[in-house]
């Protein structure tokens, strides 16, 4: 009980300097995966992408942002650093023309950034909470200083690992703007920064909760998420003025509606689809993701 408290404390101070929302394993009470199923084990890779290149600064820093379940292992995220690699999904794959090679070189690459950084989780249960906080933040920038070289060294056509970037800014929603690089191209004002932290807080709380019933009701449930992307693209336009939803835009590329097997377990709704065009994403892709 002591560490779940503790635990709930540091992701609330990590949604508020540093946040990102995600998805989680199956196995917690809020579990994740994507449209292939459940995460098959570290060595198989699994977990979700890291910082890409070109367009993002740090990872997404609320890895374990949002609803905690007892351990760092077991947070409830939805966007953020999780198990299952976001790019699992096939209609993903696809946008990101991943072939089978690169997407299994990038899914062992990750596997191997996600054991290291679960090893390293595993001894900060005795740490007092200003310590564990920013032990859990080394251990985020390391999984994904590791990743990224993966990223660079697998993606070597330009406007491929343009794309990928592109897609993995929309995949985070909310938690995009908690990034350091993202926050300086757009000049988010603390104001800014701040009500991003609470709508992905808030973000996971709903997807939480959708989570719990995409295996029993899988239609409706869909029906719902897309809602909730609407939502939030609409949340995320009020947010950013007209010039830095251009410049947002621009580094998100064109609107991909993520399915919600994405995000949840199960394998239905797999290939997602674009929306119209790249700027406002009021249908769940680029500003609403």
């Amino acid at each position: 009980m002591r560490l779940a408290v503790a635990l709930a404390t540091v992701a609330a101070l990590q949604a508020a300097g540093w946040g990102m929302a995600q998805q989680q394993s199956q196995g917690t009470a809020q579990g994740q995966g994507t449209a292939t199923g459940q995460a098959q084990g570290q060595a198989q890779g699994q977990g979700q992408a890291g910082r890409p290149q070109g367009t993002t600064g740090l990872p997404n820093q609320g890895a374990t942002q949002g609803t905690t379940q007892g351990t760092a292992q077991t947070s409830a995220t939805f966007g953020g650093l999780t198990q299952t690699p976001w790019f699992s999904n096939q209609g993903v794959r696809s946008q990101a023309n991943l072939t089978d090679a690169q997407y299994n070189a990038l899914n062992q690459a990750y596997g191997q950034a996600w054991s290291k950084y679960q090893s390293g989780l595993s001894g900060l249960s005795n740490l007092p909470d200003a310590q564990r906080t920013q032990q859990m933040q080394n251990l985020q920038n390391t999984f994904n200083q590791n990743f990224s070289q993966a990223v660079n060294q697998t993606l070597t056509d330009p406007q491929q690992r343009e794309r990928y970037n592109q897609l993995y800014l929309q995949y985070q929603g909310y938690g995009a703007f908690n990034d350091p690089m993202v926050q300086q191209q757009l000049k988010l004002t603390p104001q800014q920064q701040q009500m991003f932290t609470q709508y992905g807080t808030e973000w996971n709380t709903q997807m939480g909760t959708l989570n719990g019933q995409f295996q029993r009701d899988p239609t409706g449930t869909t029906e719902r998420y897309n809602q909730l992307l609407r939502s939030r693209g609409d949340r995320i336009n009020q947010i950013l003025t007209p010039e830095q939803q251009r410049a947002w835009s621009q580094m998100s590329g064109q609107s991909y509606l993520f399915p919600a097997s994405t995000y949840f377990q199960g394998t239905i709704g797999t290939t997602g689809g674009t929306t119209g065009g790249t700027t406002g994403g009021t249908t769940g892709g680029t500003t609403g993701k």
